[in-house]
Order: structure tokens, then sequence, then C-alpha cells
């Protein structure tokens, strides 16, 4: 989905001005016909599955309203005139960015497509999918790649790859190496939110643990953004030259995008990080409250065999 996107709108109008964004819209077929199977596939997974076992059961109607907004944040990101805003400024491409990183990924994760396409993909696709997972080489390479230490680090190298000046600016300016830096950027992201919203409070990933995964990516993800609202000169060469009506420097362009990168980020990710310690400060409550029950309980199965008369059980009880 995201490859034809970088095929059909690859930056190549930088004198486009706001006065005409109202009627750029991406409505090639390559763009518009994945996100439409996308959303179909999972409407139709959901409907087999809940007229199966009921409705919320398998996948929670909030869960598939989540999916569905990840859907209409795809089409804001890559349909709307956003897209077409991208090849003139440099802060509407940081806006399209954010979106596909901190909105949609979550969003999509979050609506768990991978049981709602296991009732409508082939029995023998499915057969194949779990032979792959009984196999130990498979599994190996699987669990490596989503340790939560290795997918940190694909995140922030990825992040950071992506907004490097010379390759940032080779991405604007080839349509397959732009859409290549969508795919990876939303792949990556996915994993990531995946990793943190599914594995938390496992033993695998606790939420002490998980905490600390939110806040050092949010750490790490605000440098960039630092660096291009206090730089002094412009990065990208690509958005040197932008258009008068747009009423922007290159430099404030680039200051914008990296607050529109930078405050957007650091919300999401404080709500997040709170979340977790809330779930975290819950888990232990409950955990404390189970051990003080099994402690109760056993100490009433320890006076159960003493008769009521002797003296050890009024030594015990006192």
């Amino acid at each position: 989905m995201l490859a034809g996107n970088g095929v059909a709108s690859a930056h190549g109008s930088s004198a486009l001005t706001p006065s005409q964004l109202p009627s750029q819209w991406t409505l090639q077929a390559q763009v518009v016909i994945p996100i439409a199977a996308l959303a179909w596939f999972y409407a139709a997974g959901v409907r087999a599955l809940w007229r199966h076992a009921g409705v919320g059961r398998g996948v929670r109607v909030w869960r598939a309203a989540a999916f569905a907004s990840g859907i209409v944040t795809l089409v804001i990101a890559l349909i709307s005139p956003l897209d077409a805003a991208a090849s003139a400024v440099f802060s509407a491409h940081m806006a399209q960015h954010a979106l596909l990183m901190l909105v949609a990924a979550p969003l999509l994760v979050l609506g768990e497509p991978g049981v709602a396409f296991s009732w409508v993909l082939p029995r023998d696709v499915l057969a194949y999918v779990h032979d792959a997972q009984r196999n130990r080489a498979w599994s190996a390479v699987a669990r490596a790649l989503t340790h939560p230490l290795a997918v940190w680090a694909l995140f922030a190298a990825t992040f950071w790859f992506w907004h490097a000046p010379p390759i940032y600016d080779a991405a604007v300016r080839r349509d397959a190496l732009h859409a290549l830096e969508h795919v990876t950027l939303l792949g990556v992201s996915m994993l990531f939110w995946w990793t943190l919203l599914h594995a938390a409070g496992r033993r695998r990933f606790e939420y002490g643990a998980a905490v600390v995964f939110v806040f050092t990516t949010m750490l790490q993800m605000m440098i960039v953004p630092a660096l291009l609202i206090f730089s002094a000169e412009s990065w990208y060469p690509y958005y040197a030259h932008i258009s008068p009506a747009w009423h922007l420097s290159p430099l404030q362009d680039q200051s914008l995008a990296g607050l529109i990168m930078w405050m957007p980020s650091n919300v999401i990710f404080l709500v997040v990080g709170g979340w977790l310690v809330v779930r975290w400060l819950q888990d232990d409550e409950r955990r404390v409250t189970e051990q003080a029950r099994h402690l109760a309980r056993s100490r009433r199965l320890a006076l159960v065999p003493l008769r009521e008369g002797d003296e050890a059980a009024s030594e015990l009880r006192s």
C-alpha cells in the first residue's frame, strides 16, 4: 500500500500553493485500492468472528473502532491533501511521518488485525503460518527480532536513518526510495507498538522495563526535532526553495517541522508511560492482595486440625 503511495505521489511538485490543496487528493488506484482492501478484509474477518462467537468476542468493539480509526489516519496521511502538501513544505512531510508512526501504527495494532484476518484467510495460508511458527529456526529469528531491546534499537535506527539529511533528501527525490521510507517507518512502528502494547506486563517485558522502553524512546526522538528547531541552517536542500505563497522561510518551515514531530510524540509517549505506571501499580496491588488472601487461607487451614481446648491451638491463635 505504502509502496503504491510512493510511486503515485513522490514529491515532485514543490511549487504547490495552499490555494491548490483542496483539490489535491491522491486518488490513484495503487493507493486507494490497498487501503480499501485492508479495511474490507478486517471488517469481513471481524464480522465472521462475531457471527460465530458473538459481538465483542475475540475482538472487542473498541478494538474494531481503533482499527477503523487507523484506516482513517492512513487516508489522512496518504490520500488527503496532506500528502500533496508534503511535496511543498517540510513541516507537512513531518506531520505525515508523525501520523504514520505515532497514530496509525498503534491504532492498527490495537485492532488485533491478526485475529480478524485469521477468519478470512484460506486454510492453506493459515496452515503455512502455523508450520512456520513451529519451525525452530523461524521461531528463533522471530524471538530475536521481537525482543524489546532489538525492537527499541530498530525503531531508533529507522527513525534516525530516514531523517539523516542525505538519505531524506534522496528519498523525496526518488519514487522507490520514498516508498521504502514509508513502508519501513510504518512497519517498524507497528512492531514497536505491538511489542509495547502486547508484551507489557508479561515475564519477558515487565511493566518497569516497559516504562523505561517508552521514556528512552521519547528521549531519543526529541533529539532530531530539537536539532531541527534550533539549527541555524537548512538541513534539506529539497525544501530550500519554498513558494512565497506558504509565507514560510526554509528555516521557519524546518523549525515548524521539528515542533510537529516533538510535541505530539512527547504527549503520546507521556500518556502511554503514565498508563503503564498505573497498570504497574494496579498489578502490584493485585499481587499483594492475592498473597494476603493466600496467607490468610494457609493460616485457616493450619488451625483446622487443632482441637478447641488444645494449648497449642490457643498459642497459635494468640
